[in-house]
């Protein structure tokens, strides 16, 4: 096989960062070196018949749709063939021969579209008491069977394999119409529709944006960039739910930073376009999103491959100015809210701490004012106050919540009772 010279690099750790979006990243020894002309070069993966196979270039270890299926998905399915007495009993035969297939190195298009959304869904069964004891539970069995996981059962082996499986089945499902038109319709389909849809994240977490002018820079071949502000630190938001302003203060996101999207973590901060799971433009824990703070705001910058239908499409619309807004999902963690003394003036929310699982350009403003925003804002209120969140959701539909909050000023906004809502949320 000839050394492509994309992936030939001047040291090991550009070879594991390569490594780490290709799919075969294991370790710090996921690179091998290569000779060439008397000149020694390093490429991603253990060895090169693995970076091969997790390329594709292995003819031996592809199925009929062209897709191969990497070694350790193989594996992980064998293991939970090998483990179908522990199964229980809400498993599905079309799910036992699926995984035969996989444990072959075969898998079929439908299998693998559904593959990534089915292993997200279920994270938590990674995280039971079961798995935390080293056992073979069903939840870990069906891990297996659906080729995630790990030969080592243990919670951070287990969610650290599932997410390995599910950037390779992200990237693969990219490729599926990199050829044609179709993948492009159905993406400016779902985001350009006659009847535009709000989304967020998950149902469980709070959608704010800003309007912003992103900077995008074609590099080298097919290679691209983005990067702009998520979020601009104590700027006033537009009024959220009718009764309230939002700021976001320095230092929100440093501890989520520090936490998300390490090799060690469970959980990743994903870049996305307009919100969407479908649509992944990048992964902190790949290093592909670069996220910080600075004396501005949150930072991101995402590296784009333009063979991806979906980041041809997201660069060349930001590139065009068609795409001028960056939201983020995220739910607050601790926070301060205060009665202005101006009776003009809403009432102040700052976030000081929040956890950040997504950053997106999107072109339209998600949740401007929602009434589903201003209900989750009003629980943390409710949480720290003990004032009734009805009473808090109604106060605000009439313009009174001003004056709820001042009559309830002392209980509502003491220290203790802010050490209750940290209390309340550690609890979760």
């Amino acid at each position: 096989m000839p050394y492509p010279e994309q992936d030939q690099f001047g040291s090991k750790e550009e070879a594991l960062a390569k490594a780490k979006v290709i799919g075969c990243y294991v370790d710090e020894e996921s690179f091998h070196e290569m000779k060439l002309d008397d000149e020694t070069f390093f490429m991603p993966c253990k060895t090169h018949a693995e970076y091969d196979k997790t390329m594709g270039h292995d003819d031996r270890s592809e199925t009929r749709n062209g897709i191969s299926v990497p070694d350790y998905i193989q594996a992980n399915a064998q293991r939970g063939l090998d483990n179908l007495d522990k199964a229980g009993d809400g498993l599905v035969e079309k799910t036992i021969r699926e995984a035969r297939e996989m444990a072959k190195g075969n898998i079929s298009e439908d299998k693998l579209i559904r593959q990534s959304a089915w292993i997200k869904r279920h994270l938590d069964d990674l995280r039971s008491e079961a798995v935390k004891d080293g056992e073979i539970s069903a939840g870990v069995v069906a891990h297996w069977l659906w080729g995630s996981g790990s030969a080592s059962v243990s919670v951070e082996d287990m969610i650290a394999g599932a997410n390995r499986t599910i950037d390779w089945a992200d990237r693969e499902k990219a490729k599926l119409d990199i050829n044609g038109e179709r993948t492009l319709e159905k993406i400016n389909e779902k985001i350009f529709s006659s009847e535009p849809k709000q989304v967020r994240p998950t149902p469980m977490h709070d959608v704010r944006y800003i309007v912003n002018e992103f900077e995008s820079r074609t590099l080298d071949g097919s290679k691209a960039q983005i990067s702009g502000y998520a979020s601009i630190f104590d700027k006033a938001s537009q009024v959220l739910g009718g009764g309230f302003v939002e700021k976001i203060q320095k230092g929100a996101f440093g501890k989520t930073l520090q936490e998300r999207g390490t090799q060690t973590s469970r959980d990743d901060i994903k870049a996305l376009f307009n919100h969407s799971t479908d649509l992944v433009l990048g992964s902190k824990r790949a290093g592909t999103l670069r996220l910080s703070e600075d004396s501005k705001g949150l930072h991101y910058e995402v590296d784009l491959d333009l063979d991806i239908t979906h980041h041809r499409s997201a660069f060349k619309m930001i590139e065009r100015g068609d795409v001028t807004n960056s939201s983020f999902g995220f739910d607050v963690i601790e926070e301060r809210w205060s009665v202005p003394e101006n009776s003009s003036d809403p009432v102040l929310r700052e976030v000081l701490e929040t956890r950040l699982y997504e950053v997106s350009p999107t072109p339209f403003p998600a949740y401007q004012d929602s009434t589903v925003s201003a209900e989750r804002s009003f629980k943390g209120l409710a949480d720290m106050s003990g004032l009734d969140l009805r009473d808090l959701i109604e106060a605000n539909e009439k313009g009174s919540l001003k004056d709820l909050l001042t009559e309830e000023n002392e209980r509502v906004f003491n220290a203790d009772a802010r050490q209750r809502r940290l209390d309340l949320l550690q609890k979760k």
